[in-house]
């Protein structure tokens, strides 16, 4: 009900102003996923309070209003607050992932590049081009959100029907070990390409991508270009059923 919506967001709140720049980041998304304004303007004042900020709080909270805006559908101020952590902070782990953000934010009708190594005990180099002239289901997610269980169970089914058309699946787990992953994949018994990237949502693939929460679904058309950014399991099945 309303009272815990408020303990909720109280909460959040308070977390907003944590010292430790990733429960902030973590808070402001879980604010603007309740479509709630106010992490904006509460990261907006924490910029606009302290100009004496030190670079590292700087570069995160343009990172987290960048999320934000895009949790609330504010794609274009997205663009800006990530184009501007970018530019200031290029040389900077949080900078490159913004620039990975801006190119998400652009990615429709472009080609989707990624390589990296299959999980298991005898890994093998994978690259997207090898699945060229199939339309491809992109997730990536990590063991630490229980939500990819249920998504695994949905993917499960959309492979049922879409798979013998000529639909691939390629997971992306993002835990910091193989074996944290591997234990839901093989729970889930879902096929497909399953990736395995450690170091969360600051390794390599992630940050190429610039992801800043998962579980996150992209749709990759037959040639290879990006049909949906921001896909949802919700309304793939329309997607696909146009390609």
């Amino acid at each position: 009900g309303d009272a815990h919506y408020t303990l909720a967001t109280d909460e959040i709140e308070k977390a907003l102003h944590d010292p430790s720049p990733r429960v902030r980041r973590e808070a402001a998304a879980a604010l603007a996923r309740m479509g709630d304004a106010k992490s904006e303007d509460a990261l907006l004042h924490q910029l606009e309070d302290h100009p004496d900020l030190v670079e590292e709080e700087t570069v995160e909270a343009l990172l987290q209003l960048g999320m934000v805006s895009e949790f609330l559908g504010k794609e274009t101020e997205a663009r800006n607050w990530y184009g501007q952590a970018a530019k200031s902070f290029g040389d900077k782990p949080q900078g490159i992932k913004a620039a990975g953000a801006v190119r998400r934010l652009d990615s429709e009708g472009q080609a989707f590049r990624m390589a990296g190594s299959t999980m298991g005990a005898n890994p093998a180099a994978f690259d997207m081009a090898q699945l060229s002239g199939k339309v491809v289901i992109v997730y990536f997610w990590a063991s630490w959100n229980n939500q990819s269980i249920g998504d695994f169970a949905k993917i499960k089914a959309l492979l049922e029907t879409h798979g013998p058309k000529g639909v691939e699946f390629v997971a992306v787990n993002c835990d910091q070990t193989q074996a944290e992953g591997m234990s839901v994949v093989q729970r889930a018994g879902v096929g497909g390409v399953h990736l395995h990237q450690a170091g969360g949502l600051d390794g390599k693939l992630c940050t190429e991508q610039g992801l800043m929460v998962l579980p996150h679904l992209f749709l990759i058309g037959k040639d290879g270009k990006v049909v949906n950014k921001n896909a949802q399991l919700a309304t793939i099945e329309d997607d696909l059923r146009r390609q």
